[in-house]
This record gives structure tokens, sequence and C-alpha cells, in this order.
């Protein structure tokens, strides 16, 4: 896998629609791509659940894309997020640091949005938010189901940017 490391992937999680990205880092436990969620556009961050990761593939159209993500030199492939991916490291980088996720476990079209509040070794508590930008409440979940987690793209981004402009933060 780290030969991969760089280059732009397609990889299929059981479950899911694939989902592509340059591939920033690699662990035991977790991927971290910067998302290609369409064509030449990289946008925001995915970091996957390895176990739950089909296979990986490279093929000539992920090749030219890449060639073309890289001729834009853009800033999110040179500066990759600062936290550790081992075990529950990125969770405790999340928190510490606010960040609204977006979290998808069995189904693409479901995914829940929020703030970490808590974290242990295998569960978190997500206070998560409406898509009109309410809180709704503490919901627990179990690492271990986590498929991807979606951050600093720009659905979580503009949700955190209204809250932080009608005073209703965490």
């Amino acid at each position: 896998m780290e030969n991969l490391k760089n280059k732009l992937v397609i990889i299929f999680i059981r479950g899911l629609e694939p989902v592509k990205g340059i591939l920033l880092e690699i662990s035991e436990k977790w991927v971290l791509l910067a998302h290609n969620p369409v064509d030449y556009v990289v946008e925001g961050y995915l970091l996957l659940n390895k176990e739950k990761i089909r296979k990986w593939e490279i093929n000539e159209e992920t090749e030219f894309t890449e060639n073309i993500i890289k001729m834009k030199q853009m800033p999110i492939l040179k500066q990759s997020v600062k936290f550790n991916l081992i075990g529950i490291e990125p969770f405790i980088f999340f928190k510490e640091n606010s960040i609204m996720l977006a979290i998808t476990f069995h189904k693409e079209n479901v995914f829940y949005v929020g703030k970490l509040k808590n974290i242990d070794n295998k569960k978190i508590v997500l206070e998560t938010l409406s898509t009109k930008c309410k809180w709704l409440g503490d919901e627990k979940f179990n690492i271990e189901k986590i498929r991807y987690i979606n951050f600093y793209d720009d659905y979580t981004l503009s949700l955190n940017n209204f809250l932080i402009s009608t005073s209703r933060p965490i």
C-alpha cells in the first residue's frame, strides 16, 4: 500500500459506492485521502476505516486525473492534516480541534454530522446536527462500524461557519 502514497486511488468499501482520492497517509487502522468526488476537484478529506476496504484500484483514468490535479498544485495536497493515524488518535484530534464531521456507516446517503463530545477505545459520542443546523443531541457509535469520515469539506465547513456566525457553537 505504501507504493500508492500520493497516488489517486479508487477505494471500494463494503456496502458503499467507491470513493476516490489522493492517498496521503495509511496506518494499520486508517487511510487518509484528499477527496476527489468528481472530475478534477479535490474537496476536503476522507478518513477511511481500513477494515471496511474491499480493494484499491488505479487505472488509466485515475492516472490522467491525478496528473491534472497535481498540475493545479493545490495546497490540500501539500499540507496534510497533522494528526497520527494510530488507534483513536484521529478522534482525539477531531475533538480537541472541534472539527465538524460527517460520518458514514453502512449507507452512503445516510450520514451523521456533528462534533465529537466523548471518545473511548471503542465508542464515540457525537453531538449531532440537523440539515437545518439545529443541534439534535448526542448519539453513540461504535468506532469499528464507521466506514469513513468526511471533514474539512465544503459541506461540513459550511455548517460550521453557519454555527459560528449565528453563535450556536457546541
